[in-house]
């Protein structure tokens, strides 16, 4: 049992092609265009950047900036904020909110007391390795969206452990595991 197709026409070279029924409807609901390829997409459609240039706000030598270390975390922090329990979550953190943040934790973890290590990039192939002390971005209390004074970065491991929960649930689960270690010890 195939899809039904609907003939269409190239918004830009004109050529008349089938496209599925429901892909047609859902660029007319999205108010998308539609093409016979990904050529005539870009054809039709200038880049952000002229060709071989990087957004001005980046130094042209390493195309890096002082923000860059925070940007996976302002872009999962948006990203978690969508995912919660299907409603959004408040996340008006920026960048220089996350430097800020940074600096004054002066890359030590509150719960730990480690140094925090906050790579450029996360990317394995680039050297990251993922290891207890990596610096990860966490919402001091979790029923808080992403806002200043709600985030703290912490040891990821730490992040891990907290999870969903309250700061008071997560030190108290700490206090249970020493003391017990200290028991059987």
């Amino acid at each position: 049992m195939g899809k039904t197709m609907q003939m269409v026409c190239c918004f830009q070279c004109g050529i008349e092609f089938e496209r599925a029924v429901c892909e047609v409807n859902r660029a007319e609901k999205s108010n998308w265009r539609i093409f016979c390829s990904r050529n005539c997409r870009n054809l039709a459609t200038p880049p952000p950047y002229p060709k071989g240039r990087m957004p001005p706000h980046l130094k042209p030598g390493n195309k890096r900036d002082e923000f860059t270390p925070f940007r996976i975390h302002l872009r999962l922090a948006k990203k978690h904020s969508l995912q919660r329990t299907g409603e959004s979550q408040e996340c008006s953190i920026t960048l220089a909110d996350l430097k800020g943040q940074w600096d004054s934790q002066q890359g030590i973890c509150p719960y730990t007391g480690w140094e925090l290590d906050n790579p450029i990039s996360w990317d394995r192939e680039r050297g990251c390795v993922s290891h207890a002390a990596r610096a990860s971005l966490d919402r001091i209390d979790s029923s808080k969206g992403y806002v200043v004074g709600n985030i703290q970065f912490v040891a990821i491991i730490a992040n891990f452990a907290k999870h969903g929960y309250d700061e008071s649930v997560f030190l108290e689960f700490c206090k249970a595991v020493v003391e017990y270690r200290n028991l059987v010890s």
